[in-house]
């Protein structure tokens, strides 16, 4: 996954408590890597929106327990 020296690709790798503080936190830091790579602010948003949509249930579901994920973007 990790791009070949020289490559003008980028890659962006967390891992997160899933909590909401922590959802949204790093769903903004996603905002910002997108833009920093010069991706459209409608590719950037649907991303955010993607993220955020996807970890929310995880925590709702899960809000008793410790979840822990990991994210490459």
């Amino acid at each position: 996954m990790l791009p070949e020296e020289g490559s003008d690709k980028k890659v962006f790798f967390s891992e997160l408590k899933v909590t909401p503080e922590m959802i949204v936190r790093f769903r903004d830091e996603i905002g910002l890597f997108l833009k920093d790579f010069g991706c459209q602010s409608g590719q950037i948003n649907k991303t955010m929106l993607i993220f955020e949509e996807l970890f929310m249930p995880i925590y709702e579901r899960n809000s008793r327990k410790k979840v822990l994920a990991e994210c490459t973007i």
